[in-house]
């Protein structure tokens, strides 16, 4: 999306309208994401000491230099988190000053610059003994950069001598050659945390953007901001430098063994794949490395590759020798220059590796699991509780198949189980019978099958008397040889909603219509009779400006007669990816095959969120002018749910809300033992079960401690807020 001339820009556009005339569906990229989190934005480094000395009513950030080794695959999230709420108990504060007299504090100053003598009477001589008074040291402080630093200091006098007779001190005062007036100054400080290793800003923590990374969890560049917004839609072809993805400041200058030096052999590595499920980075995009030098206070690029095709991740391993960065406050840093209008131009990177006594293209000695495990059930990602539970046998996948990799070059031996857990209990209900033991190639992928409803273990999920339900799958693979363990398990919650979907709530690309009066529905399959109450779907904005656009909401039970409802024109409703907009339509009794979705109403586009990961094409169907229908061209999913919920419910998603009220928003979800706010709530936060049962309830104002949560599915909400799902996995 770059520069071209214009005679190929003719003809580029007369391709485009040419294939518009011929094709009625398309894909397309995300023009915008959800938040990645709280962030800090500087250009130049992040030391304690860059600090303002005027009025101080901002959080200032201390960092805690990590020593080596540094690794991190992605699998869990460790991105900081910046407070800004200056009563959190990680932030303190502390007081600078105008000036300090011998290191104290005095709100006024008079002095003089001459010798002043402070005398005693001696009643033995009858004489005044005379001695010079202590000389004032005065320091200032006026580096705007570092208020606690001195930048001069002045020795002077007192303006007044003492005199001392019989015990009793009297000052003689003189006229001051000049008066200074002290003023305190309060800042604020966050303490560092031990647990997270990066800083970001624009990139994004992700498991589904790449395809077959090394592990399962990767960052991704593109031209997107922290707020998922682009960083510049002014016009179509904006370009220039988009995200940064930094590490907090290490430690290379030693440790109790010395210095470090270019015999310790300190090499860092990490993995790229260019494009992946996103877009092709073109060949003017680049993906950057920079060391940032704290003896020099500057960055410096090491390290670039340009854009490209699809590829399988690469290795990278830089040599780090120049004593310039073998210091304490040492940081590395990842940057893309991209097109800045939109999500585009998509870089991968994963396994970061720092450590020092390492070998260029040295192994790694892990095993670990490469992607996420999409359902449990034979077709749907969720289905109705009440549906399952008619007919448990034909819902349940007869195998659970999972991919891992070894990382390292030896063949080796591993052994895999799982375990179900019911939502809200921390004791499994169920551990697989077969524990498997298998022989596990060298330095490639791997599969494990596991039986789920079939052979020795022939699982099913068991039935209560719930309307919905959610279950714990613990997978686990224990190898011989592996250097990292935090990566050898897998945790899969499978739900039971009020509806049936397909799609995993990722939308990795935008699917649209592009002519009046054609239609596109998904195939669903009911065992029972039922009451079809609502089509959920995710509208996603483009960079197409908003258009009072309207749809038609259609259901058919057989696409070879009418449907059995049409809502009329509708409003077309966008969420971020990911999130659905419920379209409550007149009950509609559905029993085996039937079909939702909507109608073009008029050449303006409408965008769907488009869920890659699997394939849905022979379950979607577009129709033509004619009225003819036929399979979609396109592999992957239309991110379209059928639902049976009354709307009147405690949500599980987002897209289960009343229309007109405003989510609460947080980070990161899935949690572990603290969620973030992504403003100032000053409110009461409710946290409730599954089922409904309220958790905790406490006045929050940016972040709130969910440690004492079991693992499972919960609702967050805020007075008269749309209720949000919360995922705690641990």
């Amino acid at each position: 999306m770059k520069w071209i001339n214009k005679s190929v820009l003719g003809i580029f556009f007369i391709l485009i309208s040419l294939t518009q005339l011929s094709a009625q569906e398309e894909l397309g990229n995300l023009w915008n994401r959800s938040e990645t989190g709280n962030y800090l934005t500087e250009d130049e480094g992040y030391a304690s000491e860059s600090i303002p000395i005027e009025n101080d009513t901002t959080i200032h950030y201390l960092f805690n230099p990590i020593d080596l080794p540094i690794r991190d695959d992605f699998a869990k999230y460790r991105i900081k988190h910046f407070v800004t709420d200056t009563n959190d108990p990680s932030v303190f504060d502390s007081l600078s000053y105008s000036f300090l007299v011998n290191n104290g504090f005095v709100d006024t100053l008079k002095y003089v610059t001459d010798t002043v003598y402070n005398y005693v009477f001696n009643p033995s001589t009858k004489n005044l003994d005379s001695s010079i008074a202590p000389i004032l040291k005065v320091d200032f402080y006026h580096d705007t950069l570092n208020p606690f630093r001195i930048s001069d200091f002045w020795l002077v006098f007192p303006s007044f001598s003492t005199y001392t007779q019989n015990g009793i001190t009297k000052k003689i005062f003189y006229q001051e050659d000049s008066l200074l007036l002290d003023t305190a100054y309060k800042h604020y400080f966050a303490k560092d945390d031990a647990n997270s290793l990066w800083i970001n800003e624009g990139a994004f923590w992700n498991i589904t953007m790449s395809i077959d990374p090394p592990t399962i969890g990767v960052i991704t560049f593109d031209g997107l901001n922290n707020s998922g917004k682009p960083y510049d839609n002014s016009s179509r072809l904006t370009y220039g430098n988009a995200d940064k993805f930094l590490s907090k400041p290490i430690n290379l200058y030693g440790d109790r063994f010395g210095r470090y030096t270019s015999s310790d052999s300190v090499y860092l590595s990490f993995f790229i794949q260019p494009h992946g499920n996103g877009d092709r980075p073109e060949e003017e995009d680049s993906l950057l490395l920079e060391f940032y030098s704290p003896v020099e206070g500057r960055w410096s690029i090491v390290w670039s590759n340009k854009g490209d095709t699809l590829q399988d991740f690469r290795q990278i391993f830089i040599h780090i020798a120049d004593t310039v960065f073998l210091q304490v406050g040492f940081q590395f840093r990842f940057r893309n220059y991209s097109t800045l209008s939109g999500n585009f131009d998509h870089w991968h990177l994963d396994y970061i590796q720092l450590d020092k006594d390492r070998k260029r293209n040295e192994v790694i000695k892990d095993f670990a699991f490469t992607e996420p495990i999409r359902t449990m059930l034979k077709l749907y990602t969720s289905v109705p509780w009440t549906h399952y539970k008619t007919a448990p046998q034909s819902y349940v996948n007869d195998l659970m198949l999972y991919k891992l990799r070894n990382l390292g070059d030896n063949t080796d031996f591993g052994n895999s189980d799982y375990q179900v857990t019911k939502n809200g209990e921390s004791n499994p209900f169920f551990k697989s019978v077969e524990e498997l033991t298998l022989t596990v190639p060298a330095s490639d992928t791997f599969s494990v099958k596991h039986f789920v409803n079939s052979g020795q273990n022939n699982f099913k999920f068991p039935i209560d008397t719930n309307q919905r339900q959610l279950f714990k799958a613990k997978l686990r693979f224990s190898a011989t040889d592996d250097d990292l363990r935090e990566n050898d398990t897998l945790v899969h919650f499978q739900l039971f909603d009020r509806y049936y979907s397909y799609d995993d709530c990722s939308a990795e690309k935008t699917y649209h219509l592009n002519l009046a009066g054609t239609s596109v529905v998904v195939e669903f399959n009911t065992p029972i009779a039922d009451t079809l109450r609502s089509v959920m779907i995710n509208f996603v904005e483009t960079f197409e400006p908003p258009s009072n656009q309207k749809i038609n909401i259609v259901v058919y039970k057989d696409l070879k007669d009418p449907p059995v409802y049409e809502s009329g024109p509708v409003d077309v409703i966008y969420n971020p990816e990911g999130e659905f907009y419920r379209y409550n339509i007149d009950p509609a009794l559905v029993d085996g095959t039937f079909y939702v979705g909507y109608q073009q109403l008029d050449q303006n586009k409408t965008f769907l969120g488009y869920d890659v990961n699997f394939n849905n094409q022979d379950r979607t169907f577009i129709s033509q002018i004619d009225g003819q229908w036929s399979n979609t061209i396109f592999l992957g999913t239309t991110m379209i749910r059928a639902c049976f919920g009354r709307g009147d419910e405690k949500p599980l998603a987002n897209e289960e809300v009343a229309e007109g009220l405003e989510i609460v928003k947080f980070y990161p979800n899935p949690a572990q033992d603290w969620i973030y706010f992504k403003e100032d709530i000053n409110d009461e936060i409710e946290i409730y079960s599954i089922s409904g049962r309220l958790e905790l309830r406490e006045f929050v104002s940016t972040e709130i401690n969910i440690s004492h949560l079991p693992n499972g599915f919960y609702l967050i909400k805020r007075i008269n807020k749309k209720t949000t799902k919360l995922l705690i996995a641990r």
